[in-house]
């Protein structure tokens, strides 16, 4: 599976591409919404894509799915924050996020969906 880390910490940015990779997975990873889009234009054919919401500016995640579900309609997209609230929720699914989730369960939705074992 080709994954799309967009995330602006790190250290979880690192961890969540060692622990995909470890689990046979083609991974790369950008610090912001700008490298994403660039990342998606160049790969065209990633699975799945795992954003944060917040990358450096409020919101980024969002404007991320904005500007990319609609010409990747075969890219699962997930939205992961801390901060989640139920009108980002439902924002991120009505712009097409297959899931929006708290990153403190999202190792555990990785099992769940079989992403990692």
């Amino acid at each position: 599976m080709k994954i799309l880390i967009a995330e602006d910490d790190a250290e979880t940015r690192r961890g969540l591409l060692r622990l995909l990779e470890d689990n046979d997975h083609s991974v790369i990873s950008a610090d912001n919404k700008e490298k994403a889009l660039g990342f998606l234009a160049h790969w065209r054919s990633v699975d799945l894509v795992i954003t944060d919401l917040d990358m450096g500016a409020k919101d980024d995640g969002i404007e991320l799915l904005k500007r990319s579900v609609r010409f990747y309609p075969n890219t699962k997209f997930w939205l992961v924050s801390n901060g989640l609230t139920e009108e980002i929720i439902l924002q991120a699914k009505g712009l097409g996020a297959e899931r929006a989730i708290s990153k403190s369960v999202l190792l555990q939705v990785l099992k769940e969906t079989g992403i990692i074992t």
